[in-house]
């Protein structure tokens, strides 16, 4: 077993980790400069609370995922004995990538704009899009395994086939929606 891009991703991961603890108190200061905070509505103190600092460790998480994008292939460039780069895993890693960094995009543009709810509802879905197309075109599996006590009944398996990827494109935006309602509600 080749351990070099377990030790590359841990090592990365360290640094990630301490560019994070630094990073956080720096913008945290730049953010109350520019007026960008709130107040904890559940304590009796003033304290002000930076927003949007989410994005820090967020931006930092991106950046070293872009930087880890060819360790899979290490081996394969060192040793010269390359049977190929795996492109589809490549495709579905830059399609998590980029609905990351458009819910990134989404939780900043929130905090800095406090944007109305009927965008919170339909960003999630245009940010998915990257990874249901990607699961579509990879063909990844809509496959469900059946809990041990109703297989007797489903069997061990069950295909979801097109009805799979309907219930997969609801399940993005289900926790702003009920967010939503109960908003609606009281």
């Amino acid at each position: 077993m080749d351990y070099l891009p377990l030790c590359v991703n841990v090592a990365v991961s360290v640094l990630a980790g301490f560019v994070t603890f630094r990073a956080v108190p720096a913008v945290a200061k730049k953010l109350l400069a520019a007026n960008l905070f709130g107040k904890d509505l559940n304590k009796d103190c003033d304290k002000r609370i930076p927003e949007a600092l989410g994005v820090v460790s967020g931006a930092i998480f991106l950046v070293m995922h872009f930087a880890l994008i060819p360790v899979p292939s290490l081996g394969c460039w060192l040793s010269k004995n390359c049977p190929g780069y795996p492109q589809i895993q490549l495709v579905q890693l830059l399609a998590a990538l980029l609905a990351l960094c458009c819910m990134l995009l989404l939780g900043f543009a929130d905090d800095v704009l406090n944007l109305p709810w009927r965008h919170k509802l339909a960003l999630p879905a245009v940010a998915a899009l990257p990874l249901l197309t990607t699961y579509l075109l990879t063909e990844g599996p809509t496959t469900v395994l059946i809990p041990e006590p109703l297989r007797p009944l489903l069997g061990l398996h069950v295909h979801l086939g097109r009805e799979g990827r309907l219930f997969q494109s609801n399940c993005l935006t289900t926790g702003y929606t009920v967010r939503w309602v109960r908003r609606r509600i009281g």
